[in-house]
């Protein structure tokens, strides 16, 4: 019996695929398990003026633009605000 690598070609090309799946599917495990659903520590500060803004009419353009930690996380005010 002979080696074929073409019969063996879509065999190697679907072991590599779930291969790579690997460690996606690991890092989703720890986030599911591990992870924490709300802010922690530090990541409250801004998202805590965002809301208290919003919930009082008084949230402006400014305020989404707003930068934190040397960095400008309009989408995660928006969110926020939402």
């Amino acid at each position: 019996m002979r080696w074929q690598p073409e019969r063996h070609k879509h065999t190697f090309a679907i072991l590599i695929g779930i291969t790579s799946l690997i460690p996606i599917l690991l890092v989703g495990h720890l986030i599911t398990r591990y992870g924490q659903p709300v802010p922690w520590a530090d990541e409250w500060d801004d998202s805590q003026i965002i809301a208290i803004n919003t919930a009082q009419g008084d949230l402006s353009f400014g305020d989404l633009l707003r930068q934190y930690n040397d960095s400008r996380t309009f989408f995660s005010h928006v969110i926020t605000a939402i």
